[in-house]
């Protein structure tokens, strides 16, 4: 998917009123991480792909596109403690994926998703209407950094630098090439 936004859709971000409710989901999994784990900026959960994205007081900020690796960030609640004590116990950075999305393709009631939470409750979750338009994604993300106190976690998200990769991939060595250096 690119991360280029129809003129449209660019338009309805930047107004500074509009219709359109947007919806940013991120999407953790990794090492360690058995289910993946869903996070999204709005009060309630939404269903996709096969995850439950939590309704969290989130703020998350798309990619940079500037002359230089893409970054973003992510402001997340810790009311109880519970995420900053996750994010502390991280030996490696997990996968990160981010999408925008208009919540106007999922129904406005919240059905059960037909999980359970630790407590044996029903999560109850935003079902898509059909199969949402994702405008923009950011897949393989990484977190770069982040500080964690009792009422946030920041984490700086940021993507592989592909400019520091050597090209070509396969260079020309003796040990590689033995023929073209008699």
């Amino acid at each position: 998917m690119p991360r280029i936004l129809a003129t449209p859709r660019r338009n309805s971000l930047e107004a500074s009123a509009t219709g359109a409710v947007d919806l940013i989901l991120l999407r953790i999994a990794g090492p360690g991480i058995h289910d993946p784990i869903g996070v999204c900026n709005d009060v309630v959960n939404f269903a996709h792909e096969g995850v439950i994205y939590f309704g969290l007081a989130a703020e998350l900020m798309l990619l940079s596109d500037a002359d230089q690796p893409p970054r973003a960030s992510c402001r997340l609640a810790n009311v109880d403690g519970v995420i900053g004590r996750f994010v502390r116990t991280l030996t490696a950075s997990p996968r990160l994926r981010l999408q925008l999305a208009c919540a106007d393709d999922w129904h406005a009631a919240l059905t059960d998703s037909g999980e359970v939470d630790a407590g044996g409750e029903a999560i109850l979750a935003r079902q898509p209407i059909a199969t949402p338009a994702i405008d923009y994604e950011a897949d393989w993300l990484r977190i770069a950094s982040a500080r964690i106190d009792a009422l946030s976690v920041d984490c700086d998200l940021a993507s592989f630098d592909l400019t520091a990769e050597p090209w070509p991939a396969a260079r020309a060595t003796p040990d590689r090439l033995p023929a073209l250096f008699r």
